[in-house]
């Protein structure tokens, strides 16, 4: 493991850990243990951090992106493409799959360990002086995180930052950035003990992203929604582009393993791209980073059709409807509200038709889980409950008895460990035309790809997956 200097212990709470080097796997469980802080929506924290820093948000020109679902791959659409047309995209998201480190990336390589190293180190005394400031306490796990990362691309001189909101918007730590391109994604019920509890309350938290004088691109195509976001944009001046009206996709055919369609925009159309994101949802989130690009365009980004083709079709975004083929194929996603599950069950019936279907479930107890098993067990053949590796999850054997009375008479099996349920369900059957899908958590993807041995897995997922047992978690994360 590479090493960041030499390792002295590390005594949180005190002034030792704020002047000792550290290696990577000190600097994962100082992060994760600042979870302690808990969640604490505001800007101050984070603006005093980069302040600190000399403010290196002031050198990205950012594309800042909100929503419900779809943000992260909006996201991985507009790196993919900018990288395509010679340019060094920086993209932040959470949570991460297999390594904190996805978090960060310039282009498709994810930030390095000396590179995590290097930067907590220069926010660690300045994390000191805050935390023993009285009445302004300690900095949370996101906006550290933010900061970090902010510094990372400024320093990589990226081209563009193109970052995800952890939760809401208005208050969210990445909302520091001066960004001049804001995409709004599609919006459910969500995290509604802080962001509110109708969909009103929280298109009005993601439109709070939206800065005066720039442009915001809107995926919800829902009115309730779209006219408190459309109301926000009207009092910023900001130039509105819809999703729908502004930009459209048409003639959508599902191809297996990828899908095809065409693009129609204000500037052009784009026929017969091919997107290896599944689903239509995805189709709509494609639109979103076209209309991205072409605002680019206009801001002097030398972006050609050709790259904007090449782009999408080499993006890979891990766990959103990921097809693993074999007998029988395994279906990754990370579909973990119901407004996610509704359009995973909608991919299903898209893709697998009438094919056997296997559900492995599992759920984080402060989601709406009964709901979640409304949508998805009623559609499949087999049911099998796991729980994911958090405190957070929800017990198996009290999701089995939901499940039951969501699905009376169907038989369901559960195992605690996803590498029993795993083991089960490719026992059931071994046909091509058979699939597995397993939803419900982000936090069910990394021990699912570790059972399937699958080959993808980074050297530090030990590291960053053994401290989310804690019983808090990273603020701003689903």
């Amino acid at each position: 493991m590479l090493a960041c200097g030499r390792s002295r212990r590390i005594r949180k709470g005190t002034r030792e850990h704020f002047s000792t080097d550290m290696n990577y796997q000190e600097a994962i469980e100082y992060l994760y243990s600042v979870r302690l802080f808990g969640t604490k929506l505001g800007l101050a924290n984070t603006q005093q951090l980069l302040r600190e820093l000399g403010n290196p948000e002031k050198k990205l020109l950012t594309v800042h992106v909100a929503g419900t679902n779809g943000k992260g791959s909006v996201c991985a659409l507009v790196s993919s493409i900018l990288s395509a047309a010679g340019y060094k995209a920086g993209m932040f998201t959470s949570p991460h799959i297999l390594s904190f480190r996805e978090r960060m990336r310039v282009g498709e390589a994810m930030i390095s360990e000396g590179a995590v190293c290097a930067h907590l180190k220069r926010l660690l005394p300045i994390i000191g002086e805050m935390s023993e400031k009285p009445g302004q306490g300690h900095p949370t796990f996101f906006e550290i995180v933010t900061a970090l990362t902010v510094d990372y691309f400024a320093e990589s001189s990226v081209d563009v930052a193109i970052v995800e909101t952890g939760m809401g918007g208005r208050l969210d730590a990445t909302n520091v950035l001066p960004s001049e391109i804001e995409v709004i994604t599609a919006i459910g019920l969500e995290h509604t003990a802080y962001l509110g509890g109708s969909i009103e309350e929280i298109a009005s938290e993601k439109a709070g992203i939206i800065k005066e004088g720039a442009t915001v691109i809107v995926g919800e195509r829902g009115e309730r929604a779209r006219g408190v976001i459309l109301g926000k944009a009207a009092e910023k001046r900001a130039k509105l582009l819809q999703l729908g009206e502004d930009i459209r996709f048409a003639n959508r055919q599902v191809r297996f393993p990828v899908q095809q369609l065409d693009v129609v925009s204000e500037e052009r159309t784009y026929p017969g791209i091919v997107l290896p994101l599944l689903g239509e949802h995805q189709a709509a989130n494609c639109c979103l980073a076209i209309a991205v690009a072409e605002e680019l365009q206009r801001r002097e980004f030398s972006i050609e059709s050709a790259n904007i083709y090449e782009g999408i079709r080499k993006t890979r975004w891990p766990g959103r409807f990921e097809v693993i083929r074999g007998r029988p194929n395994y279906i990754l996603d990370a579909a973990c509200n119901p407004h996610a599950c509704e359009a995973l069950a909608k991919t299903i019936r898209e893709v697998v038709g009438k094919a056997e279907l296997t559900m492995i479930a599992g759920f984080f107890r402060d989601k709406d889980y009964r709901r979640m098993c409304e949508i998805l067990l009623p559609m499949a053949d087999n049911i099998i409950l796991t729980e994911p590796q958090s405190e957070r999850a929800l017990p198996v054997k009290e999701l089995r008895a939901v499940a039951v009375s969501v699905v009376p008479g169907k038989e369901i099996h559960y195992f605690e460990a996803i590498d029993g349920a795993i083991a089960y369900a490719s026992g059931l059957s071994s046909s091509v035309n058979s699939f597995v899908c397993i939803a419900g958590s982000n936090y069910l993807l990394g021990p699912a790809r570790k059972a399937l041995e699958l080959d993808d897995l980074p050297k530090d997922f030990v590291v960053s997956e053994s401290f989310e047992g804690d019983k808090t978690r990273p603020p701003g994360e689903p």
